[in-house]
């Protein structure tokens, strides 16, 4: 008796967790820039490239970019200067996959700059980074729609998940905006910024549509002195795949790579419009869901069977939550009175996250920096706040991995050496639930059944636990022909009745 096997395939987690990538190095001011005198601040902005796996090591490769602002007794201005490197790292997970698909973020929980001369300076860094690996397992089991009537299985619908591979594109966009009569014209433009926050994702006829919008920040300097510029423009990611419908399950992480700004004079001749070049990126994590119809049993009407079972586990992502919150804190800052702000930026780590009796409880660190006028000139101060939140209703049947990220910072001065800072920021929930399912990966023939004399009247005394299935592999007859001969002996199709005390089996 030959059945050939059916294919389906699932997801499973392969590791989740982290290591730290370091960073240390001197560098030399290029020709073009003036001396040192003061360090401004320092922002690091690192980010993940390429991922990969040979036998137990993982290789991450990313790039370190830093942006250092800084004065100059030279021409008593402000310059900034970014740097970008390479890098590469190994660690050693000790994983078994042969297909591994690995999602790599990054964070920078430390960086700091030394100035050693006027011309050269050291960089520290510190990198978080995170891994988490899936991989696509298989399962065989006998395809039932080729039993030919000869076997009788027992099933259950299973709902199966695969990892599809990540989507990576990048897209080329240019914006002009007009600086218009509230702000003074351009002469020089000291830094520039371009982010992006997403707003929401449409799927349509095989495509993701992306609507997000695009935060643009240009300081420059003028006649009358320095000037933070900002705009907010609506843009719009497609990415077109054919392995992308309403069954699919999407998260994504959003960047922006290689981003500038130059100033361009409008009719009049003024330089009141800037052109900004930017790389939006985006990738897109898929999980194809479908619901497979796969055995769990079998019986013959002429054979015994020697039947094997596998254990299938799966990880389902079954939902995702996002909450917005607010962090407010007053700081006092006694080296600094600020009377004008500038600029204030955060970024947001996850350092705990764990299911308590009160819920779903996260709670990390904010790092603010904030720039403006002070006594001294232009300064930054930092500052780190710590956030939590808490989802009362994330029960503890499920588990659940979450990502936080600042929306929109602001800063305010509240008083003498006292400002007051605003992070609005989103937190993600993705919700799995751990299921368990014994499904049929095979069966052979052990020896044939007894021959039963169809003249004699069997009469069967069941017990309570037992159902139609049970009845019907015992004897090797037709589940239908039981039902039949039995009509009220069964509740839902497969329950026995409490008040049966014998069947008939035909």
């Amino acid at each position: 008796m030959t059945i050939p096997n059916k294919t389906s395939y699932y997801f499973r987690d392969v590791y989740t967790g982290n290591f730290f990538q370091e960073w240390e190095k001197e560098y030399e001011l290029g020709e073009d820039f003036p001396d040192f005198s003061r360090l401004i601040r320092i922002d690091s902005s690192p980010k993940i490239k390429d991922s990969s796996q040979n036998g137990s090591i993982v290789t991450v490769v990313g790039s370190n970019n830093f942006n250092i602002l800084y004065h100059s007794s030279e021409d008593e201005k402000i310059h900034s200067v970014q740097i970008s490197e390479l890098f590469t790292s190994d660690d050693n997970i000790k994983i078994q996959s042969e297909n591994p698909i690995i999602n790599a973020s990054i964070f920078c929980t430390f960086v700091s700059c030394k100035i050693i001369s006027q011309r050269k300076f050291y960089i520290k860094a510190k990198n978080k980074i995170t891994l988490d690996i899936k991989e696509n397992s298989y399962l065989n089991t006998p395809d039932m729609d080729m039993r030919n009537n000869i076997l009788y299985f027992k099933s259950e619908d299973v709902p199966m998940q695969t990892f599809l591979p990540p989507i990576i594109k990048t897209f080329d966009f240019e914006e002009e905006l007009n600086v218009d009569g509230s702000y003074p014209p351009v002469e020089n433009i000291v830094f520039s910024n371009v982010r992006l926050i997403p707003l929401d994702l449409l799927k349509n006829d095989g495509s993701v549509i992306l609507n997000a919008s695009a935060i643009f920040k240009v300081f420059y300097e003028s006649q009358n002195g320095y000037v933070m510029f900002s705009r907010s423009v609506p843009i719009s990611l497609s990415v077109e795949n054919e392995d992308i419908d309403e069954n699919t399950l999407i998260y994504y992480f959003l960047s922006v790579e290689n981003q500038s700004a130059t100033p361009v004079m409008d009719k009049y001749g003024e330089e009141r419009i800037i052109r900004f070049s930017y790389s939006p990126s985006i990738v897109l994590f898929r999980i194809r869901e479908s619901i497979k119809n796969l055995p769990t049993d079998v019986f013959s009407p002429t054979h015994l069977l020697e039947c094997k079972s596998e254990v299938l586990k799966t990880s389902e992502l079954t939902g995702i939550t996002t909450r917005s919150f607010t962090v407010e804190k007053v700081f006092e800052i006694p080296e600094a009175d600020f009377s004008e702000i500038y600029d204030s930026s955060s970024v947001m780590e996850i350092e705990e996250a764990k299911q308590t009796e009160q819920g779903y409880f996260i709670e990390g660190i904010c790092g603010i920096s904030v720039l403006g006028m002070t006594e001294k000139g232009i300064d930054c101060v930092s500052f780190t706040v710590n956030f939590s939140q808490t989802f009362p209703e994330l029960s503890n049947d499920s588990n659940y991995t979450s990502t936080v990220s600042p929306i929109q910072t602001t800063a305010m001065i509240s008083g003498r050496n006292t400002l007051t800072v605003r992070v609005n920021a989103n937190i993600t929930v993705r919700k799995y639930i751990d299921k368990t399912h014994t499904v049929l990966s095979s069966f052979s023939e052990l020896k044939k059944r007894e021959t039963r004399d169809k003249n004699l009247i069997t009469i069967y005394y069941p017990s309570a636990s037992e159902h139609l299935w049970d009845i019907s592999k015992e004897y090797g007859v037709d589940p239908e022909e039981i039902i039949k001969e039995n009509k009220s002996s069964f509740i839902n199709g497969d329950v026995l009745n409490e008040s049966v005390k014998t069947i008939f089996i035909p």
